[in-house]
């Protein structure tokens, strides 16, 4: 139990990653980022952690919770790169690798999705649903239809791409528009000239929750109640 708990890793840039991101020798385009090289390491880590846990008989549902403020300097300092090369040099089988789509798919963005989308991952069953949820979120749309028509049996694949199919936020308000009342719509003189102020400032530092993300959320919480 012991040796368990010593060998917990955790998300740490160390001074000899700090050296090896500086080392002039290696070519720019090889040359990562010392949270590059901490998160490459932290993930190797964590999948021998989760082999220790599982010979222990230690494994719990929720041991990934310990690891909750690593996963956030992670997600706030992006270390994309790290990621995408523990992913090339992992195999499919890696405790971790479910875990590093998962982080990759909220590090990358539509614009920098380009290895994430050539993972050969959808034929997997157990990583395929982690994959396209990646890709939902930095909007994969071609990769996402390709994973359907190979895959037509998916449910969970179909779901994200019906959420695509969405009509436009504009869309929306323009048709909700068309039933509120207008009556007294002319006894406003002119548009209100009070300043803006809030009350509470805490969410300025915490963005908004996408609102696919809480769709998602909602239609989860839907088939729990219904039992699906």
């Amino acid at each position: 139990m012991a040796a368990v708990v010593s060998d917990q890793p955790s998300f740490r840039v160390t001074a000899d990653d700090e050296l090896d991101a500086a080392d002039r020798r290696v070519s720019h385009r090889r040359r990562r980022s010392a949270d590059d090289l901490a998160v490459e390491r932290f993930l190797r880590r964590l999948g021998h952690y989760r082999n220790l846990l599982t010979r222990y008989d230690l494994l719990r549902a929720d041991w990934l919770l310990a690891f909750r403020a690593d996963f956030r300097k992670i997600l706030r300092n992006r270390p994309q790169g790290g990621i995408e090369s523990f992913l090339a040099a992992s195999p499919l089988d890696h405790p971790s690798f479910g875990i590093a789509i998962w982080l990759l798919g909220r590090c990358a963005s539509r614009q920098t999705s380009e290895v994430l989308d050539q993972l050969p991952v959808d034929e997997d069953v157990r990583l395929r649903r982690h994959y396209v949820r990646a890709l939902h979120r930095v909007e994969s749309w071609p990769r996402l239809r390709q994973i359907a028509r190979r895959h037509p049996g998916d449910p969970y694949v179909k779901r994200l791409l019906r959420r695509n199919s969405l009509d436009t936020f504009a869309r929306r308000v323009s048709r909700f528009a068309q039933h509120v009342d207008r009556s007294y719509e002319s006894d406003a003189a002119m548009a209100s000239r009070m300043p803006l102020w809030f009350r509470d400032t805490e969410w300025i530092e915490t963005p908004p929750k996408d609102p696919s993300w809480i769709r998602e959320l909602l239609e989860r919480i839907k088939r729990w109640v219904r039992g699906e």
